[in-house]
């Protein structure tokens, strides 16, 4: 569905006396319904990366082909969640979550009624006059959510989301979005430097080095579903995967046919 062949980026200083190479021969395929996880230490260009995909950033070298159509631009096919909610504090979670769709021309009543049915998925159907402020961080983080999902996007872009929000709530947002994702079998990417989160939610997972930010290698994640972090087989890989990210030759593959 989403491919991306050869891929570059360097970035010039304003004076374009200074280069950082950012990305350097990004080679990588998105199957249609894959939840892909893109993991990673800070600096590795992950982030470079999605905003490519959103159509942000034009890189340097290489093309990004979603159903065989080249992305040079922002698209509402490809939504984008950022680590800061960006909700408008101004108007009530509703007028936020429909504003994508007035953007459109979709009929004001029309819009209001596709963002409540989007509310009502996300659990904050109850919650539609408030406005951000009122919110905790999870709350406006499924806001943001729902205010992408409403635009009925090909792809999912996810930039480190749960980021700001404490571990019990983390987990609350990962299985909310897995329920999303097997309702409506988005294509998702997502960004995190948490390799716990990394299982927990990928289909695959993409490990990135740095200096300039390459693809060292991917892994199918195989575990059944649900998955639970203290059975011994998630342990296990997640050793497996923090000994990838921190060496270029990976050790044999562990065994992880059992769930427990």
């Amino acid at each position: 569905m989403l491919v991306i062949e050869e891929l570059y980026h360097t970035y010039v200083s304003t004076d374009s006396e200074q280069t950082l190479p950012a990305l350097a021969n990004i080679n990588l395929t998105v199957a249609d319904g894959e939840f892909l996880c893109l993991i990673g230490p800070s600096g590795s260009g992950k982030s470079t990366l999605l905003n490519i995909m959103a159509g942000f950033i034009t890189p340097t070298q290489g093309t990004i082909k979603l159903d065989n159509r080249r992305v040079n631009q922002p698209s509402p096919e490809r939504g984008v969640v950022f680590q800061d909610h960006n909700l408008f504090p101004w108007l009530t979670v509703l007028e936020n979550v429909a504003f994508g769709l007035h953007c459109q021309g979709v009929p004001r009543q029309r819009a209001y009624r596709i963002a409540q049915e989007m509310l009502t998925l996300v659990d904050l159907a109850d919650y539609s006059f408030f406005h951000p402020h009122q919110l905790s961080g999870g709350m406006k983080q499924r806001v943001a959510l729902a205010r992408v999902l409403v635009l009925d996007p090909l792809v999912l872009l996810m930039d480190e989301p749960f980021n700001a929000v404490d571990p019990q709530t983390r987990r609350k947002l990962q299985d909310q979005l897995l329920t999303l994702w097997k309702q409506h079998r988005k294509t998702i990417i997502f960004v995190t430097h948490n390799v716990d989160e990394a299982i927990y939610l990928a289909d695959r997972v993409a490990i990135f080095g740095a200096q300039p930010g390459h693809i060292k290698t991917e892994m199918q994640i195989t575990l059944p579903r649900p998955r639970q972090s203290t059975t011994a087989s998630f342990q296990r890989l997640k050793t497996y995967l923090l000994q990838l990210m921190e060496q270029n030759i990976p050790p044999d593959l562990p065994n992880l046919t059992s769930h427990h």
